[in-house]
């Protein structure tokens, strides 16, 4: 018998051997139970912002004296960000820094070291200096 006979083409043929191929090799990223394959990339850490100033604030993440803005964030709003490797990289110690719109001033939080995956709360209250900042 020919191939013909059963309506497959060899087009047909290599099309199905190198999709098959990029399935067996392709982007699989978690890691299987039997510890093969690629590790599966950690969730970025964030820091959810509930601002209870009177004021907009500008948040950013104060890294070895370097800051990086995050976003701001309005009056009695709380706002979620992730916290890329690229600005606090896994392991590093930070601090947040909330810089009212329209004012001088600013607050910083106690540093904190970064672990990828957790969360951290930042609440700024009416009187900045009684804020909290709790990681989970």
């Amino acid at each position: 018998m020919n191939r013909r006979a059963f309506g497959i083409s060899s087009r047909r043929i290599l099309a199905l051997l190198g999709a098959t191929l990029l399935l067996a090799c392709g982007g699989n990223t978690r890691s299987s139970p039997f510890g093969s394959g690629r590790a599966a990339p950690a969730d970025p850490a964030q820091v959810v912002v509930e601002n209870r100033y009177w004021s907009d604030m500008t948040i950013y993440v104060d890294r070895a004296g370097s800051r990086s803005r995050l976003g701001t964030v309005s009056t009695n709003q709380t706002r979620t960000f992730d916290l890329s490797p690229v600005v606090a990289p896994p392991g590093a110690s930070v601090a947040f820094v909330a810089d009212p719109v329209g004012s001088a001033d600013t607050y910083s939080s106690p540093r904190t070291p970064v672990v990828p995956g957790d969360r951290y709360r930042w609440t700024l209250a009416v009187e900045l200096a009684h804020s909290t900042l709790v990681r989970r």
